[in-house]
């Protein structure tokens, strides 16, 4: 009786633990934040706000040559600052499309997976372009073509993605001869989401199991009398 007692209350602690554990990851904001600042990108992981930083695995960095001292660049025509900007502006049509396709795709291809992917969520977002050419001229037709590209992707990035911009910016530097880059998001899931699209593919794939282990099973046939 007391062997019995013993193995019950094991199980009950066992499941107890179980679903303490199932409730902290359903309530869990679970949180992939990726940054590029200084020619550097991190990716960190977790969950929100305690995150772990999993790149680059060693701080430590290499011994870089060094570099060249920076040369005088040339001013741009307008013929070619012209094509440029056009390119520049059809670039956002085409990746909104591009995007829209994959996920299409995608949610055609894996459909509990694809439910997981909707419930993504981009916060944070961070991006600015310090522009900085090399000269006058070539700053100034960057500049207006940044500004176009950002204000069409964010856009079209707004209507296909759930997501939430904190800063988008653009600025310039007539006398600097180096254009930098700052960007940093948030790819956010919450755990009941991934703990009910787990098991739908759980549910999905034992399914197809028992299916095909229906199929293979032999079928009784009489003895001829």
């Amino acid at each position: 009786m007391i062997v019995l007692q013993v193995v019950l209350a094991l199980i009950l602690g066992i499941l107890g633990l179980a679903a303490v554990l199932i409730a902290l990851v359903a309530a869990a904001d679970f949180t992939v934040r990726a940054q590029y600042q200084n020619d550097q990108f991190t990716v960190s992981v977790g969950a929100w706000p305690l995150l772990i930083k999993v790149w680059p695995f060693d701080e430590t960095k290499e011994e870089q040559p060094p570099k060249k001292p920076p040369t005088k660049r040339r001013a741009t025509s307008k013929k070619a600052a012209k094509k440029a900007d056009k390119q520049l502006r059809e670039q956002p049509a085409e990746l909104g499309g591009t995007l829209e396709t994959l996920k299409d795709l995608f949610i055609a291809s894996f459909p509990p997976a694809a439910e997981v992917f909707t419930r993504l969520r981009l916060r944070n977002v961070r991006l600015h372009i310090h522009v900085a050419e090399g000269d006058a001229a070539s700053t100034a037709v960057r500049y207006g073509q940044y500004c176009a590209v950002l204000s069409a992707s964010s856009a079209a990035a707004v209507q296909l993605l759930n997501i939430r911009i904190r800063h988008l910016g653009v600025s310039y530097d007539f006398l600097g001869r180096r254009t930098t880059v700052l960007f940093s998001a948030d790819v956010r899931l919450r755990g009941v989401h991934l703990l009910a699209g787990a098991l739908k593919m759980a549910a999905r794939y034992l399914r197809r199991v028992l299916s095909r282990s229906g199929k293979h099973k032999p079928t009784p046939t009489g003895n001829a009398g």
